[in-house]
């Protein structure tokens, strides 16, 4: 019976816990004893130390390697959202040749093209409030269905819709170039709401 005892108590007994660690580390060679004494092997000092250094290169390694692929992946992320809000798909492309093409027939010399410059962006912006879901036999329906506070710009869509009826359906009538002018300026504020051009 050494001075540790042998029975395994039922409450904390620090001496007991502390011999459990001497026996561990005595298995692994660590620890010897002599004349009663226990003293630490030392030979094995040296492995503790390359044990030490070893783990401590491969949790290093670990932390870098992790790093690197979480920045890795903040980086893919950052260039996703930035594709996002550049937004340079083809429908988004092909609507901005619309309204290109719109633009510089309206600043001709020519009145037919103001006229028909009017009747296309008047087709964008049915074509606009389909997209967002409103309903209806022809724009003016739809236009009937969009609430005062669902779109700021809404008395200037009825003001440029109504100039593309008087064109439609007023046989030699007569457009100024400034006011075909304001009427695209009220197309365009209706579309840049939306982010429609």
């Amino acid at each position: 019976m050494n001075n540790f005892g042998t029975t395994e108590p039922h409450y904390l007994n620090l001496d007991y816990l502390y011999y459990r660690v001497y026996l561990f580390f005595k298995g692994w060679g660590l620890f010897y004893e002599q004349n009663g004494q226990i003293f630490f092997n030392w030979q094995y000092l040296y492995y503790l130390k390359i044990l030490s250094v070893t783990v401590f290169i491969i949790f290093t390694v670990a932390v870098f390697y992790f790093l690197s692929k979480i920045f890795e992946i903040r980086k893919n992320e950052m260039t996703q959202l930035f594709a996002l809000l550049k937004d340079t798909s083809p429908v988004q492309e092909k609507k901005n040749e619309r309204w290109e093409k719109i633009v510089k027939d309206v600043n001709s010399n020519n009145e037919a093209d103001w006229k028909l410059a009017i009747i296309e962006a008047d087709k964008m912006l049915d074509e606009l409030l389909t997209s967002i879901g409103y309903q209806g036999a022809s724009l003016g329906d739809k236009l009937l269905a969009v609430e005062k506070g669902d779109m700021l710009s809404l008395d200037d869509a009825w003001e440029a819709h109504k100039m593309r009826n008087r064109i439609a359906h007023e046989p030699g009538f007569q457009l100024p170039q400034r006011e075909a002018k304001k009427i695209i300026g009220q197309f365009e504020k209706v579309f840049r709401e939306y982010d429609f051009i």
